[in-house]
C-alpha cells in the first residue's frame, strides 16, 4: 500500500475592498481607466477605486429590472413614474404583460454618448430563450429619466 504524502498552503492575503498596498497605478507601469458612470473623478495620483459596479451602474440595473417587471405584470407601473419618460411610462401601460415569463437580466453594458446621457445594452433570458435589451436615459433636472427602452427578440423589438 502506497502513502501519498500531502502539504497545505497558505494563501495569499486578499481584501477586495481595500486598495492594493505599494506604489500608485501609474508608477505600476498601468494605466488608471475611469470606466464609473459617475461624474468624473478628479486625477489625484491615487489607485484607482476597487472594482466594482458604482452607484449609476446599480441603478441602471435596478432601473432595467422594474422594467422588466412591469413588462412581465409582477410590479405595477406606478413605481416607475418619476423614472421613466411620460411617453415610455404611457407604453408601459398600454402593453400587454406577459404572463408565465419571468424575466432575468444578465450582462449590462453602459456608455455616455453625452455627459447628460446614458445608453445601455444587455442581455435577457426568458425561459430557454436569450433576448437583448436597449435603453437610452437622460438627465433631467436633478435625475435620471429613461427615455427609450427595447426589448429586443428574434423578429422584432417589444
Amino acid at each position: 500500500m502506497r502513502t501519498i504524502e500531502t502539504s497545505l498552503r497558505s494563501l495569499t492575503p486578499y481584501e477586495p475592498n481595500r486598495p492594493v498596498p505599494g506604489p500608485p497605478a501609474a508608477a505600476r507601469g498601468q494605466l488608471e481607466l475611469d470606466l464609473s458612470l459617475g461624474t468624473p473623478r478628479r486625477r489625484t495620483g491615487r489607485t484607482a477605486e476597487p472594482p466594482g459596479p458604482g452607484p449609476e451602474q446599480r441603478f441602471l440595473r435596478q432601473l432595467l429590472n422594474a422594467i422588466l417587471e412591469v413588462r412581465e405584470g409582477s410590479r405595477p407601473p406606478a413605481q416607475l413614474r418619476n423614472l421613466v419618460d411620460p411617453r415610455l411610462y404611457q407604453r408601459l401601460l398600454a402593453e400587454p404583460k406577459t404572463t408565465g415569463e419571468r424575466y432575468l437580466l444578465g450582462s449590462v453594458r453602459a456608455s455616455r454618448p453625452a455627459p447628460a446621457a446614458i445608453e445601455a445594452c444587455g442581455t435577457v433570458r426568458a425561459g430557454r430563450r436569450t433576448m437583448a435589451v436597449a435603453a437610452r436615459l437622460e438627465r433631467s433636472e436633478d435625475r435620471w429619466r429613461c427615455t427609450s427602452f427595447a426589448l429586443l427578440t428574434q423578429g422584432r423589438p417589444r
